[in-house]
């Protein structure tokens, strides 16, 4: 019975501490994620224990876990970029304001809130979700100077759509710095691959 006593004690604290977790993400679907996983352990324990309102509780949470993330993933949402100037005040402006989330992802990022070459604006529903300010590279390539999205939308989604918009201009490559490990995990993960000391995606 102790040994039993001690396994359930186990999995409240995985419980609590998986939730915990989830409060501290930003990204609406990573919270909406870890919150259920910690949600059904709840369900889990509360029947262990013989507890039903922890148990019925984690049940309601359970599902409205469920239910967002169901509206999240259905609801088919539209993407826009806006080509921008070097020297546009909102571009200004937005990177002005997260500098120091972008220097966390990108440390060599210079101070170059007036732009280059090529400076995109991604829309997501109508909302600034994220910018790309790049470098135009011989054969149709772009040096990523900063690929940046805001903490709420670090879902890939703005990677896949703008890589494909790119595509359709025309862009045949894509080379990036690493930037921080974060950075770099964020680049295998979309296929960059190493090369010469950058990071390289075939469109």
């Amino acid at each position: 019975m102790f040994e039993q006593i001690d396994l359930y004690e186990w999995i409240g604290y995985a419980a609590s501490l998986t939730v915990a977790i989830s409060l501290s993400l930003s990204s609406i679907v990573k919270f909406r994620i870890i919150n259920l996983i910690g949600a059904m352990t709840f369900v889990a324990y509360g029947f262990l224990i013989g507890s039903l309102p922890i148990a019925f509780m984690n049940i309601f949470i359970t599902v409205m876990d469920v239910y967002y993330l169901y509206k999240i993933f259905a609801h088919k949402e539209k993407f826009e970029i806006l080509e921008v100037e070097p020297g546009n005040k909102y571009l200004r402006r937005f990177i002005s304001f997260h500098r120091n989330d972008i220097k966390k992802f990108t440390p060599a990022f210079e101070n170059k809130e007036e732009g280059f070459g090529c400076n995109l604006v991604i829309l997501r529903n109508m909302n600034v979700t994220g910018v790309l300010m790049a470098t135009e590279k011989p054969k149709k390539g772009l040096l990523i100077e900063l690929d940046y999205a805001t903490p709420e939308y670090r879902d890939y989604k703005n990677a896949g759509f703008l890589f494909d918009y790119l595509k359709e201009k025309g862009y045949r490559y894509l080379e990036s710095d690493s930037g921080s490990p974060k950075h770099q995990q964020y680049l295998k993960r979309l296929g960059f691959k190493p090369a010469d000391g950058l990071w390289v995606l075939f469109l």
